[in-house]
């Protein structure tokens, strides 16, 4: 056997060990998040079957409501200053547990 046919081999075994991880992706994360995009331009409701397409109008409502910025703009702040404070806090620790102690070199 030439040295292509075990490196065609090791990429077939490769591709066979990965496609249950990536079906499994497929099925729980792509999947969920098409079929929201798609509901996202009907006003389907959660129950009843019943559904038209309405387009951009639902996103237009979003947008336009107060509550629905406002509520926007404090995540925002919450994401940003708990981002900061993590840092921080991380800084810290790790300072801390570089600066040398008794014992260290045992």
């Amino acid at each position: 056997m030439s040295q292509r046919d075990f490196r065609s081999r090791d990429a077939r075994l490769g591709l066979y060990l990965v496609l249950p991880a990536v079906m499994l992706v497929i099925l729980v994360v792509i999947l969920p998040i098409l079929s929201g995009i798609q509901i996202s331009f009907t006003s389907q409701r959660v129950v009843g079957s019943e559904y038209e397409t309405v387009g951009l109008k639902n996103y237009f409502d979003l947008f336009g409501d107060k509550n629905f910025i406002a509520s926007m703009g404090r995540s925002a702040v919450w994401v940003l200053a708990n981002g900061l404070f993590q840092t921080i806090v991380a800084l810290l620790i790790a300072l801390l547990i570089n600066q040398p102690f008794k014992g260290q070199n045992f």
